[in-house]
Parts: structure tokens; C-alpha cells; sequence
């Protein structure tokens, strides 16, 4: 499913990885852990194909959703149109919306929602897609503990065998979603 095999990268002269390997398969569950600016969302971004390596290979099989570090929400679209982007199901997109508290928000347009609010969106939306791995940066920024619990519940529920990439630096997040620490 993802491979990546002796990979290295640098983004000019400054080396972020250097001979990194990491193969994930179905229906597991990594965490993605280190210091800020160690590599961790650049692993994530050769994943998805938005870096090339410099050296190496990255092998990936299957459909990729993501929650990026920010909600990159469509400003013009209402809630459930964020969601639609996706090309998901309405019903499924309306069920998660109520799971979530947000089923009152549907026709409403992203600036009168509150931070957590949109995280919340932005979640649904990649739970939405139809996908083989989910790509977690940072999922549950500005999300308080009951939020973080309950939209971890909800990844898992929507997530069964299908692998998961989680970036975060609590170790408590990565455990609510059963991924196992991958030290970068």
C-alpha cells in the first residue's frame, strides 16, 4: 500500500530526511512522531505525491483522504458543499454532520463557523471521500478533549482496515486512534 524505500529529501541544502523507511498496509495504524521540522508533514507530502524524493522510492497503491494542518475550507461553499467537494454520499456527509454536532451548520457558509467547528468540517469531509488511507496532519488542532474523543471515535468507526498516517505530538491522540509511534 505505502512504501517508501531509502528516501531522502531536502528542500535545497537543508536535509529533512536521509535514507528514511516506512511501509504501511492495510488497515494499520502509524503515527508519525519528532520535533517540529524533523520531516514529519514532508513524509506526508511524498505520500500524496506533492514532493518527489531526491533519492529512494516511494511506492504508493490506493486512494489517499487528508485532513491538512489547515481546515482549507471553500470560503463560497456552504458546509455540506465543502463536504459534496469530495464527490461523497449526502446521507453519509448529513449522518456524520449530526455525529459531530454540526447538523444545524449544513447550509451555512464557513466564516460563521468557530475554529473547532471548521476542523470538525474538515473531517467529516475526508471521511466523506472514498479512500484506502487516511492522512492525518495534525487533525485535531483547536479541538477541545471531548472533540478530540469524539472525532477520534468517529475516525475509528469510519476507518475499519483502512490504514492510517497520523502526525501529531501527543502521544495520547495517537493512542485514541491505536497508531503505533513511528520516531522521526
Amino acid at each position: 500500500m505505502i512504501n517508501l524505500n531509502n528516501v531522502s529529501f531536502s528542500y535545497g541544502d537543508k536535509k529533512i530526511l536521509e535514507n528514511f523507511n516506512l511501509k504501511v498496509e492495510a488497515g494499520e495504524r502509524i503515527c508519525l512522531f519528532g520535533e517540529s521540522g524533523k520531516g514529519k508533514t514532508t513524509v506526508l507530502r511524498l505520500i500524496l505525491g506533492l514532493e518527489i524524493p531526491n533519492s529512494g522510492n516511494a511506492v504508493i497503491e490506493g486512494k489517499a483522504s487528508v485532513v491538512f494542518q489547515e481546515n482549507r475550507l471553500l470560503p463560497f461553499e456552504t458546509v455540506l458543499g465543502n463536504i459534496r467537494t469530495v464527490k461523497g454520499d449526502e446521507e453519509k456527509a448529513r449522518k456524520l454532520l449530526e455525529k459531530f454536532g454540526l447538523s444545524d451548520y449544513a447550509e451555512k457558509y464557513p466564516r460563521s463557523l468557530s475554529g473547532g467547528m471548521k476542523r470538525r468540517v474538515a473531517i467529516i469531509r475526508a471521511l466523506c471521500s472514498d479512500f484506502d488511507f487516511l492522512i492525518l496532519d495534525e487533525p485535531f488542532a483547536g479541538l477541545d478533549k471531548e472533540n478530540i474523543e469524539l472525532a477520534a471515535q468517529i475516525i475509528n468507526e469510519y476507518s475499519k482496515d483502512k490504514a492510517i498516517i497520523l502526525v501529531t505530538h501527543s502521544e495520547w491522540e495517537a493512542s485514541l486512534l491505536g497508531a503505533k509511534i513511528v520516531n522521526i
